[in-house]
């Protein structure tokens, strides 16, 4: 039986986008995109077909090549490159009489991001969506987006397309502390937005809570600096990776005892899935995070983790303290936190689960969905 095509069109390739995408089974699938993360897709090799294009005119001969069935737009709120770019692939989709739909993440209101050009966005994202066969939304805030443009509840689909989930295989429980040492992991940009410096504020408490706490940093940004000096002084009890490759971070997870994710929101910006929590999830880690953005979305207060409000560092400290303590505790929500991730991260079933979606949606069967 000849297999429908699906192009996938990404600005930017990264590994927990690609890897899952060598999942699909009854798509052909080609995926199209105009920078990677080099260094993320390190040792990587995907099975996926690539192709790469440097000018928007290079795109449209890739699509009259490979003549896909369907295609999957950029989403518009990813100012400017990705609001030019979906502009573009919108219309080049109505001249060459292409379906299409969109994956939104965006989870900020219009109002708050673009202020008084939130009604060029809505514009553009209810024409759009109005033009696309569906569309995906990973989150609540996003759905909620849709919605607000007039886009009717039954062309948006609540799924995580694009993200998709982990591999379980990979992302599996492990030693959880490392030889019997508490690894407390931070995962992730040492940024704003991450909340890093939120932690590095409280780490000396936490060192001085538990003596059998330690910390483990994978990720490089702003604070490296103050995160490799903290890490000389320890004694070892502080580990600095720096930048991690993604094909390592499993390895990470499956020793630790518990990962901090302090995500804050800001003007711009306010996490919209949050992949470390996902990938510590699967790992049987537990996570003390932030009640902001999809976060909640992904981690279940007081069954697969802790959430504490944003920027409160008492409260972070609090949080991981309690999982420190209690030992019984956490292992509960390391068993939730695999369950969980069993139940709904699983990358190849939600490949499954989406793919089927988007048949039904282009063979116009939508009265099983």
């Amino acid at each position: 039986m000849k297999k429908n095509k699906l192009l996938i069109i990404s600005p930017l390739l990264i590994r927990d986008h690609l890897k899952p995408m060598s999942y699909f089974r009854r798509l052909e699938v080609l995926a199209a995109y105009s920078s990677e993360k080099q260094e993320d897709l390190k040792g990587y090799e995907s099975g996926v077909r690539l192709v790469k294009f440097r000018k928007f005119s290079e795109l449209e001969k890739i699509i009259r090549e490979f003549n896909p069935d369907i295609i999957q737009g950029v989403e518009p709120y990813w100012f400017p490159e990705g609001t030019l770019l979906s502009l573009r692939i919108f219309l080049l989709c109505r001249k060459l009489a292409k379906p299409f739909f969109i994956s939104v993440l965006e989870n900020k209101r219009p109002g708050e991001k673009f202020f008084i050009f939130s009604p060029l966005f809505r514009a553009l994202l209810k024409k759009e969506g109005k033009g696309a066969l569906f569309l995906f939304a990973a989150n609540r805030g996003a759905a909620r987006n849709l919605t607000s443009c007039g886009i009717p509840e039954d062309r948006i689909e609540r799924e995580l397309w694009g993200v998709w989930g982990c591999d379980l295989n990979e992302f599996r429980p492990g030693e959880n502390g490392g030889g019997g040492r508490k690894n407390i992991l931070f995962a992730g940009r040492l940024g704003y937005s991450k909340g890093f410096r939120y932690f590095l504020d409280i780490i000396p408490a936490l060192l001085g809570h538990d003596p059998a706490a330690g910390i483990v940093i994978a990720g490089a940004g702003r604070y490296g600096e103050e995160a490799a000096a903290l890490a000389a002084g320890s004694g070892g009890r502080v580990v600095y990776h720096g930048f991690v490759e993604n094909i390592r971070m499993p390895e990470i997870f499956r020793t630790a005892y518990l990962t901090v994710a302090p995500s804050v929101s800001h003007r711009l910006w306010e996490e919209q899935v949050g992949m470390v929590n996902m990938q510590s999830l699967a790992s049987g880690v537990p996570v003390v995070s932030t009640l902001t953005g999809a976060i909640p979305e992904i981690v279940t207060h007081g069954e697969t983790g802790l959430l504490v409000p944003e920027r409160d560092s008492g409260a972070l400290f609090g949080a991981v303290a309690k999982l420190l303590d209690d030992p019984d505790l956490r292992d509960r929500f390391s068993k939730n936190a695999r369950n969980d991730a069993l139940l709904r991260f699983d990358v190849g079933k939600n490949v499954e689960k989406t793919e089927d979606m988007l048949i039904r949606r282009l063979s116009g069967d939508e009265d099983t969905l």
